[in-house]
């Protein structure tokens, strides 16, 4: 029987090229700043960092929210400066930094690893179309019913990667309004919270 080939994580792919540092940071710390010189790729291990960007009237939109295992600001890997800032969400984070330069050049020498990392890029960019569709449904209810169908597992079950206020955020909600419709479903019996799950119907 032939085994199917599993895809390393980011950390496992970077960390099979060169040596990482763990990097320690606490709640509301910032890792880079808009325009900062790029020299490290992070991967995140633990905790969440909230990507944001200026608008041109000066007022922060958030791009991303970035959990254990995800690379963050992936696409710094091919800029010179960061093009949105980097804080901290959670209590704390840990992160490992690889150099950028050693890691392109590390990338170079390996077909398999850079293979690797387009796939890697390839479900974030296709997770990513996802929740822009999901966010252009224009019912409150309805988009939050398809993200929760899109987190589900084979039973219908969903434990939210992220907080109830950063998920409607991430679903372009205030979290009043995530609120007053996640109630709304329940009492439609759509679905049924309890302790941390959600059971879909």
């Amino acid at each position: 029987m032939v085994t199917k080939r599993t895809m390393p994580t980011p950390l496992e792919l970077f960390e099979n090229l060169l040596v990482g540092r763990k990097k320690l940071l606490s709640q509301g710390e910032t890792l880079f700043q808009q325009g900062d010189a790029i020299k490290n790729i992070y991967v995140v291990c633990q905790g969440k960092l909230k990507l944001a960007r200026c608008s041109v009237d000066g007022n922060p939109v958030t791009l991303q929210l970035a959990e254990a295992g995800e690379i963050l600001a992936e696409a710094s890997l091919f800029h010179q400066n960061y093009h949105c800032m980097a804080q901290v969400e959670s209590q704390s984070a840990e992160l490992r930094c690889f150099d950028r330069h050693a890691l392109i050049a590390a990338l170079g020498e390996s077909s398999d690893a850079s293979m690797s990392l387009l796939q890697v890029f390839a479900q974030q960019i296709r997770r990513q179309r996802t929740l822009l569709e999901i966010r252009n449904i224009r019912s409150a209810s309805e988009r939050i019913y398809t993200y929760l169908l899109l987190e589900a597992n084979a039973n219908k079950q969903v434990v939210l990667p992220l907080s109830l206020k950063d998920t409607s955020h991430q679903l372009g909600l205030a979290h009043e309004t995530f609120y007053r419709a996640l109630k709304r479903l329940a009492d439609e019996g759509k679905l049924v919270r309890k302790n941390g799950l959600i059971q879909l119907y």
